[in-house]
């Protein structure tokens, strides 16, 4: 990604010492970092003054931009839903920070990262904006790409109104440029594929898709799983990885939501996940359970390593009666409702009921051995 000015980050400026009278200038906020205080937020008009006494070291002054940013990214190496290899595609977007609670956001970053948060505002949007884009691209075939424009498509539901948990807000967004691949020439046939693009089927996990396909002929033919609507809902709110399959389940005051994708989000975006799940399960206690599995056997694995710390193991795995039953043998049984807590599961917590609910199997069948 890069700015309009040949700087690696628009957003604040150098860090000085506070050694004589400043006054903010519009468009600009000051982040104040007096020695062991919490940094101090000063808007414009505002007159800061150094500190007099010769004994304590002068605070430092960190001057942030509050006007609208143009930066400008490429991302490159795009695979459509059909398989299409897009070269690259040049973005850009206008952000500008939040002025909410009187810049409040820019006190927080600056307590967090000191005077290096224009860095991380940078890393934010970088990860956000690829992601986002490659999911636009990957989610979509060309066709429909083209004549809904890559724009209107990343607006629609690609791109976020806001980055860094709300400290950035998106003003505009312009499509540069896309390297379309060129028509096939008539000696190719139909079914020939642009060369580099990976061949296969992809998942379709667009709102308007039908049931979940898999990412792999492998994963067709080995996973079938439940897709809960409202789930699938709020895990496209907070990521953009493709839904193999989820859902979830009460017990009391505890919720489980186990989750199947291509692959697993960020730590963050997983935390959020979590937060977002909790809301709508009424603030109840939480356990989210992600995994990358491939079969049922390491998807029952992946499941107990993250419900269960370790009081028990996983013997086996057997799909029984023409796959009507799934026998999960354990070398000791699941806690008694009684004893079952967090990290400690038994047959009738909400962590097993949730499982049962994601596979398709008729019975599920919990062995000693």
């Amino acid at each position: 990604m890069t700015t309009d000015a040949p700087v690696d980050q628009p957003f604040t400026g150098q860090t000085r010492e506070l050694n004589r009278l400043v006054r903010v200038q519009p468009g600009t906020v000051l982040v104040v970092f007096p020695p062991g205080e919490r940094p101090r937020v000063r808007h414009p008009g505002e007159t800061v003054l150094p500190t007099w006494n010769p004994f304590q070291y002068a605070a430092l002054a960190l001057p942030v931009s509050t006007g609208v940013v143009p930066l400008t990214m490429t991302i490159s190496d795009l695979t459509t839903l059909d398989n299409q290899l897009i070269e690259q595609t040049t973005l850009k977007i206008l952000v500008q920070l939040s002025d909410t609670e009187g810049f409040a956001a820019v006190a927080e970053l600056a307590a967090e990262f000191g005077d290096t948060f224009g860095a991380y505002l940078m890393q934010q949007l970088q990860s956000k904006i690829e992601s986002g884009v490659r999911g636009a691209f990957r989610m979509n075939r060309m066709s429909d790409l083209r004549r809904q424009t890559l724009a209107s498509v990343l607006e629609d539901r690609w791109l976020p109104l806001s980055f860094a948990n709300g400290t950035l807000l998106r003003r505009g967004l312009t499509v540069l440029d896309v390297a379309w691949p060129q028509p096939r020439s008539s000696g190719e046939t139909s079914g020939s594929t642009v060369a580099g693009a990976s061949p296969g089927p992809l998942i379709d996990n667009r709102p308007e898709a039908g049931p979940a396909r898999t990412g792999t002929a492998s994963l067709r033919g080995q996973l079938e799983l439940s897709i809960d609507a409202r789930l699938r809902r709020v895990w496209w709110s907070g990521s953009i990885t493709p839904l193999i399959g989820v859902a979830g389940a009460v017990v009391g005051s505890e919720a489980t939501v186990v989750v199947v994708c291509a692959q697993p989000p960020a730590a963050y975006d997983t935390s959020r996940l979590e937060e977002s799940f909790a809301r709508l399960y009424g603030e109840r206690t939480i356990c989210l359970v992600v995994s990358d599995a491939t079969d049922y056997p390491a998807l029952v694995r992946s499941w107990l390593d993250q419900v269960d710390n370790g009081h028990v193991s996983l013997r086996q795995v057997d799909s029984l009666r023409d796959g009507d039953l799934l026998r999960i043998t354990l070398d000791r049984p699941l806690a008694s409702p009684e004893e079952a807590h967090r990290g400690r599961p038994s047959l009738t917590g909400s962590e097993v009921e949730a499982l049962r609910r994601l596979l398709p199997h008729r019975h599920i069948e919990f062995a000693t051995g």
